[in-house]
């Protein structure tokens, strides 16, 4: 059962992370498998991207601003998949839990962005 996003939006700003899935709670250990974090991210920015074309439906906003933020999360979930693919050897621990931290800091600013807009 995924908790529903609509009964409270401001809980996608304070980590959007922890609402799509059942799996998040792998989200919380330091070590996940490279599948896993790379469907959570593709999760997450489908998430964003159908709030997006939700508001693009409605006609509530400009085109050019729904489109830059489309490009965004589109830009988005290629770095990201791209850098799991290429983990930095050394501290992997390290690594894995700053990839998680931009990346839970860049779809914040979009969920904020796509509220504002």
């Amino acid at each position: 059962m995924t908790p529903n996003i609509l009964s409270n939006p401001l809980q996608i700003l304070s980590n959007p992370l922890k609402l799509l899935t059942p799996n998040s709670k792998l989200l919380t250990k330091i070590m996940a498998s490279r599948k896993l974090l790379k469907k959570q991210i593709n999760e997450v920015c489908g998430e964003l991207f159908a709030d997006c074309v939700a508001l693009k439906m409605c006609e509530q906003c400009s085109d050019e601003v729904i489109n830059q933020v489309m490009a965004e999360i589109l830009q988005l979930r290629l770095e990201f998949v791209a850098r799991i693919s290429h983990t930095e050897k050394g501290s992997v621990r390290l690594f894995y839990k700053k990839l998680r931290q931009e990346f839970s800091e860049k779809a914040e600013a979009i969920s904020r962005t796509i509220i504002e807009a």
